[in-house]
């Protein structure tokens, strides 16, 4: 139990893993087991790559594709979202510990560069990709353009006429490489995100 919840008094709950999409809880105030089922659940040895290759690739590829995608983290402050999305500035160039956000730019740009050569070796036309990336964060229900540091962002959130939701006023920078610009965004948008931490996390966090 995390010290800063045993303090305040809160039940202890056991956790296990019957199979491996199950989840049981056990609390000891209640003396009642809870059971809740999900499509995967990981261990707390598993290591980024193998979150990403199940999780993320599938998704990536269905986007090479043509299709919109969307990957959503949710937990708790200190539950390690940062650390999985991989927007903490410290693990952006340390490959076992690189999450989700820098894992799936570089394999998006791997995966355009070999389309590109394989076309080169059928002959086709080369195909031209432009690349761009935005970063926005909802904070205090209200939306900040991350990207641009000490400035005010006046972002809309807008339905077009095709009713796709757009962005109206975020800065789009292209981005040519995994390793360049895009990492350096990542380390500046880090010192701009909102940090707030409440009791229960502080120890956490």
């Amino acid at each position: 139990m995390h010290p800063a919840a045993h303090a305040r008094g809160f039940p202890e709950i056991t956790i296990q893993k019957p199979s491996s999409d199950l989840l049981s809880f056990f609390t000891s105030k209640q003396q009642e087991h809870h059971h809740f089922q999900f499509d995967d659940i990981y261990h707390g040895e598993c290591d980024q790559a193998e979150v990403f290759g199940d999780l993320v690739v599938p998704l990536l590829e269905q986007c090479l594709s043509g299709i919109n995608c969307t990957l959503f983290a949710y937990g708790q402050t200190g539950s390690g979202k940062s650390y999985t999305m991989g927007t903490l500035s410290s693990k952006v160039s340390d490959e076992a510990h690189a999450g989700v956000i820098p894992r799936s730019v570089k394999y998006l740009f791997e995966q355009l560069t070999e389309k590109c050569n394989e076309a080169i070796s059928a002959g086709r036309v080369t195909p031209q990709v432009t690349t761009s990336c935005s970063y926005l964060e909802l904070y205090n229900e209200e939306i900040r353009d991350l990207l641009c540091a000490g400035k005010l962002s006046h972002i809309q959130i807008r339905e077009d006429n095709k009713n796709s939701i757009i962005v109206m006023g975020a800065k789009e920078p292209v981005v040519s490489s995994a390793d360049g610009e895009f990492a350096m965004f990542i380390r500046r948008i880090h010192t701009c995100r909102g940090h707030g931490i409440p009791k229960t996390g502080q120890q956490a966090a």
